[in-house]
């Protein structure tokens, strides 16, 4: 049996436009109830909520989440299987090195500037960009010199196949 071909990471640094980008960080720091992320044996890593679609912001979500997707000016549509959103109020908040195999994920960050470990390439997130990428290994380091918030729209995807 063949082996599907593994996804190719692919950075867009101005989906949103810095404006619309720093709009959206302040409307959803503010809207969203935020709880403690998942707990890594190192302790608390950042803040997070799982989206759930009724919420009064999660149209504005998205819309940048189909914003971003036509970006990618791909052929293929996508259907959203769950969206999470990070918060990471400063550089004492990091993502553990974790994988989500078999599936695409679509982020979206806002706020700051953090840099994402996707295998072992690092990527620069800067607000309104995005970053799509298959089930590689993936990463937020500690980064004491940032001091301001960033918040992460990760979202989960599935590629829709067409049969003729």
């Amino acid at each position: 049996m063949a082996r599907a071909a593994p996804f190719r990471t692919v950075y867009l640094p101005r989906v949103l436009s810095v404006d619309h980008a720093e709009v959206l960080y302040h409307q959803i720091c503010l809207d969203v109830d935020w709880h403690e992320g998942i707990r890594s044996r190192k302790g608390q890593t950042r803040q997070a909520y799982a989206v759930r679609g009724n919420e009064d912001f999660s149209s504005v979500i998205t819309d940048a989440i189909l914003k971003a997707l036509q970006a990618f000016q791909t052929a293929a549509t996508y259907t959203v299987d769950g969206i999470y959103l990070n918060f990471y109020r400063d550089g004492n908040d990091w993502l553990p090195s974790h994988s989500h195999k078999g599936t695409l994920q679509l982020v979206i960050s806002l706020g700051c500037c953090r840099t994402l470990r996707v295998g072992s390439k690092t990527y620069i997130l800067e607000p309104g960009s995005a970053i799509i990428f298959g089930g590689s290994q993936h990463s937020i380091e500690k980064d004491l010199a940032v001091t301001d918030g960033r918040i992460s729209i990760a979202t989960f995807i599935t590629k829709n196949t067409t049969k003729n």
